[in-house]
C-alpha cells in the first residue's frame, strides 16, 4: 500500500468531479511515487482510485502531481517526472537530478488517457494553468537547476496543453528563492504573483506584469507571513480576491489553515 499521499488537486470535468495526488510508497517525493486520481458525481461519494500516471518502484524515478486543467471537452493532467540517478535518500533529498521534465496527459473520457512526455522541461511545478484576461493560460514553477529562478509558463493556444508552452523567467532577486507562484489577475489586467520564499523568510514574494505574463517585475517581499509553504490565491465570483495558506511566521508549521 501507500503511506504518503500529497499534493491534492481538484477540478470539475463535465458532470463529474476529479481529485488527483502523488502517491508514494514511503516519505514524501520518495522514488516509485506515483500519481493516482478517483472521480465523483457529487463531492461526497468517491469511486475507487485508479493509477493516472504509473511509476515502477524500482526506476528511481519520482512522478509529482502538478494540476489539472479543464477544458469543455479535454481534462489535462500535469505530471513532474525527476529521475533520480538511484538516489535512495529519505524524502525530497532524492531529487538530485539538474532537469525534471513535466509530462502531460489527456483525457476525455476520465478512462484512457493519452500521454505526452517531455511537454516542458527544467520546471518544478505544483500548480496547473489558469486563464489570463487576453486568454492565454499561464502558471508559475520554479528552475530545477536554479532555485532561485521563477519561470511562468504560458500557452497561447489553449485548446491543446500538450504542445510546449513558452517559458519567461521573472527576474531575479538577491536573498530569494521563489517558488511555487500562484496568482489573480485585477480589472486594470494586471497579474499579481504571490510566490514562495524557500530561503525561509517566512514571508511571501510579489511580483507583477502588466503585459499578460510577458514580462514581470523583480520580485520583492511583501509583509504577508508564510510557513515557507504552498499558498492558493485566486478571484471569487462576487469579485473578492483570496490567499489561502498557512498565513504565519512559524517555519513549516502547517497545521493551521
Amino acid at each position: 500500500g501507500c503511506s504518503y499521499n500529497h499534493h491534492h488537486t481538484l477540478a470539475k470535468f463535465k458532470d463529474r468531479f476529479l481529485v488527483s495526488w502523488s502517491s508514494g510508497l514511503m516519505h514524501e517525493d520518495h522514488p516509485g511515487q506515483q500519481v493516482r486520481y478517483a472521480t465523483s458525481a457529487d463531492g461526497l461519494e468517491w469511486d475507487a482510485d485508479r493509477i493516472l500516471a504509473p511509476t515502477d518502484p524500482d526506476a528511481g524515478i519520482v512522478r509529482n502531481n502538478a494540476g489539472l486543467y479543464a477544458s469543455e471537452s479535454t481534462l489535462y493532467a500535469l505530471v513532474g517526472v525527476c529521475d533520480t540517478k538511484g538516489n535512495r535518500q529519505l524524502g525530497m533529498s532524492s531529487m538530485e537530478a539538474k532537469r525534471m521534465r513535466l509530462d502531460v496527459y489527456a483525457t476525455n473520457d476520465l478512462e484512457t488517457w493519452t500521454h505526452h512526455e517531455g511537454v516542458s522541461n527544467r520546471v518544478y511545478l505544483f500548480e496547473a494553468p489558469r486563464p489570463t484576461s487576453t486568454g492565454a493560460l499561464l502558471c508559475c514553477g520554479t528552475a530545477i537547476d536554479a532555485w532561485d529562478q521563477a519561470l511562468v509558463l504560458l500557452w497561447e493556444d489553449t485548446t491543446d496543453l500538450t504542445v510546449e508552452p513558452r517559458v519567461v523567467e521573472i527576474p531575479k532577486a538577491e536573498g530569494l528563492a521563489p517558488s511555487q507562484g500562484t496568482w489573480y489577475e485585477t480589472d486594470d489586467g494586471r497579474i499579481w504573483m504571490y510566490l514562495r520564499d524557500v530561503e525561509f523568510s517566512c514571508r511571501l514574494a510579489l511580483s507583477f506584469s502588466d503585459d499578460g505574463g510577458n514580462s514581470w517585475s523583480e520580485p520583492r517581499f511583501t509583509d504577508f507571513p508564510n510557513t515557507c509553504s504552498r499558498a492558493y490565491a485566486g478571484r471569487l465570483p462576487d469579485g473578492r480576491y483570496y490567499l489561502a495558506g498557512n498565513n504565519y511566521r512559524r517555519l513549516l508549521d502547517r497545521r493551521t489553515m
